[in-house]
């Protein structure tokens, strides 16, 4: 039986317009995708890590559940995708997971934890620019698990959400947002207008058809393995919506961030 989020990967690739197979052979194993992308055959596993938030808060680990797409049975897979000389994509989906996974976590989970780097110096560190690396515990080596072309964050979106926001962000600039210097009264005040405002423009946006709360799509944030052996090529999972990461350029030295898509958050 698929799971939840095979299910979506499937409406993925529909939406897509891409050919693909559900456990095709690939010597002697069966992973769960096999697509038949113009750049050539592309292996793909679904994996639905179980991130829960501790009852009451507290701490909890991200990274350990995430580095469950490189193990046991997905490792197998691995295995035998690489020997067939085929991209392997394990798809990272949220549907058993109380948070979406932000593609920072997802970069520390394959290449080792984020930690921050700071020169040496005799200055406080409290006045140094850091910058954030990749430390312990990565999977994706230049030794191990180089069968691993990509991991792929999947998750379902509403389509016309963005433009509501960006709306709303615009009409809420002029309401006052600093507590610190308002009174009781100008602070309920501001509460008032950011629901007046959302409100109105909500009801604006759905009577002009430019909203639908009820439209859903499929997309991909794609993070690239630079020490892979079979390249993953940037055009097979490339829809309107769908985001990139791989190796970048930061401050004249190497790094890894987002190669397409908006904003430029680099490691």
């Amino acid at each position: 039986m698929r799971t939840d989020g095979e299910f979506l990967f499937a409406a993925y690739l529909r939406q897509g317009g891409l050919a693909w197979e559900y456990e095709r052979e690939v010597n002697g194993r069966h992973p769960d995708f096999s697509i038949d992308h113009p750049t050539g055959t592309i292996v793909a596993e679904v994996f639905e890590p179980g991130l829960r938030l501790p009852a009451g808060g507290g701490w909890f680990d991200s990274y350990k559940p995430l580095r469950g797409a490189f193990k046991d049975r997905k490792a197998k897979q691995i295995k035998v995708v690489k020997e067939a000389g085929h991209p392997y994509v394990a798809v990272v989906a949220s549907t058993n997971a109380d948070l979406s996974f932000q593609p920072q976590i997802v970069a520390g989970a394959m290449f080792g934890n984020l930690a921050t780097e700071f020169a040496l110096s005799d200055e406080p560190i409290a006045t140094q620019t850091g910058r954030t690396v990749f430390g312990g515990g990565g999977r994706l080596q230049v030794d191990q698990f180089r069968g691993v072309s990509a991991v792929a964050i999947l998750e379902r979106f509403n389509p016309t959400r963005w433009k509501l926001q960006a709306a709303i962000d615009e009409r809420l600039a002029v309401v006052p947002s600093d507590p610190l210097g308002m009174t009781a009264s100008q602070i309920r005040e501001a509460q008032a207008a950011i629901v007046r405002i959302t409100t109105e423009t909500e009801d604006r946006f759905l009577a002009s058809g430019d909203y639908d709360p009820h439209a859903r799509l499929a997309r991909v944030t794609v993070l690239h393995n630079p020490r892979s052996l079979h390249v993953l090529d940037i055009r097979a999972f490339d829809q309107f919506h769908d985001v990139q990461w791989g190796r970048i350029e930061v401050d004249g030295r190497e790094g890894y961030g987002q190669l397409s898509g908006e904003g430029n958050h680099a490691a």
